[in-house]
């Protein structure tokens, strides 16, 4: 992938586009296929009612209101605060204004766009699932897949999500790789990092930050304490 972006924002943007299509695809046949295996029962209650939590840590919401209960009208904002992190990654389209056309306009409208198309298929996948299967049961390490799995849909639907994922998880990278390098050369011409970062290479890109995106991620991947850093988030 880091090779990828030092080829150029034209390359990496088709790139880009191909596997966002295939994983739209995927999203949609999925939730098509689990709408024909709902079960109405399994939305009751629709809030299910506050109960202790069974030890761990709380959220920072929790602490504040000095309650370690879940479910309930404070579980949805609680879940709410850890469902936010989906949505961070549309900033990251702002640091491609200097390779679109028109970014005054383009990026912002591609913005809402995004955030609209992607709330909609959050919404459509969350209530598919649920109705799937009972909420006490999707906690485990492939919750959609197990869910077609168990209401009986046919098996290609959840082979189909997993490859989906797997393309979801590398736009995050691509996406992550392409605005990191961006601000990186930005930074550099700036003079707020050495200026070599500032150069550009074949096709136009920042070919140097690139390279130190790319090793940095690299190397964030093999420590295993990252997990544990990322569960600070959340």
């Amino acid at each position: 992938l880091m090779l990828l972006v030092m080829t150029g924002a034209k390359l990496t943007g088709r790139v880009l586009a191909m596997i966002v299509s295939l994983k739209l695809v995927a999203v949609v046949l999925v939730i098509a296929v689990g709408a024909t295996h709902l079960k109405s029962a399994n939305y009751t209650p629709f809030i299910p009612k506050s109960q202790a939590a069974d030890g761990g840590s709380s959220t920072v919401l929790q602490t504040l209101i000095g309650t370690s209960d879940v479910f309930g009208i404070f579980g949805v904002f609680t879940a709410a605060g850890a469902i936010v992190f989906a949505f961070i990654g549309f900033d990251l389209i702002a640091t491609a204004a200097e390779d679109a056309k028109d970014p005054r306009h383009s990026i912002p409208r591609a913005m809402l766009v995004s955030i609209g198309l992607v709330t909609i298929l959050y919404v459509a996948m969350a209530a598919v699932l649920v109705g799937l299967r009972p909420y006490g049961e999707l906690n485990t390490a492939a919750p959609v897949s197990d869910a077609l799995r168990a209401a009986g849909s046919p098996s290609w639907s959840a082979n189909v999500i997993n490859v989906g994922a797997l393309f979801g998880l590398t736009t995050v990278v691509l996406v992550v790789l392409i605005a990191q390098s961006r601000v990186l050369f930005a930074m550099g011409r700036d003079g707020l990092l050495p200026k070599g970062l500032a150069k550009v290479g074949a096709g136009s890109s920042p070919s140097r930050a690139a390279v130190l995106a790319g090793v940095a991620a690299a190397a964030l991947a093999l420590d295993p304490d990252t997990v544990k850093r990322a569960d600070l988030l959340v």
